[in-house]
């Protein structure tokens, strides 16, 4: 009986992990408005297939997925695919700039202050919600580690400044989106409004 009620076990996750991950939907047109307006966009017998894999989302795998949702996290079910089918939208980065001078920003090899610590395994992930989050919980340690560094290699320095920007995919117009300052003498973190 056991082997038996484990292949099921087995059976049920296997299918629940294709049910609600299945890849390569989150690319599909959102209504079937939005998929006849791009049928030119669709080379040969793709527009059919696109169409097939809609119509089994919406009757299918969407109900389905609807109903196991709750199930996701007690079982360890939930998966994320991550396709990009079009590729990233835009590029967002962190910068620093201690007295006017720019020391780092996220991936430039000119500008690498921090680089080592801030791109460790463990501290990218709380840079990472730093710059897509207005207010996250990990913000104030985050800003006092880079405080404490700046004052440290400049002890002169007069303003500390946290600048977040978007850069649209794969332009390079780069747009400043949110702005934190901390300045002597009570070296407090800001947020500086944007004109």
């Amino acid at each position: 009986m056991w082997p038996k009620l484990r292949a099921g076990a087995l059976l049920f996750t296997y299918i629940s992990l294709f049910v609600l991950a299945t890849p390569g939907l989150e690319s599909l047109p959102s209504s079937r408005q939005e998929l006849e307006e791009t049928r030119d966009d669709f080379p040969g017998s793709l527009f059919a297939i696109t169409e097939a894999a809609m119509w089994v989302e919406e009757n299918f795998r969407g109900p389905l997925v609807d109903v196991m949702t709750p199930i996701q996290r007690p079982l360890r079910l939930e998966q994320s695919w991550a396709l990009y089918g079009s590729g990233p939208h835009s590029a967002l980065r962190m910068e620093i700039v201690i007295d006017s001078t720019l020391v780092y920003r996220t991936q430039d090899p000119e500008h690498r202050w921090l680089t080592p610590q801030l791109q460790h395994r463990r501290i990218r992930p709380m840079l990472s919600s730093m710059v897509t989050k207005k207010n996250p919980d990990n913000r104030v340690g985050l800003e006092r580690f880079i405080l404490t560094q700046a004052q440290a290699e400049w002890p002169a320095a007069e303003a500390v400044e946290l600048r977040f920007t978007r850069t649209p995919y794969p332009d390079d117009d780069t747009e400043t989106f949110r702005i934190r300052r901390a300045t002597a003498p009570d070296w407090t973190f800001a947020a500086v409004d944007l004109p």
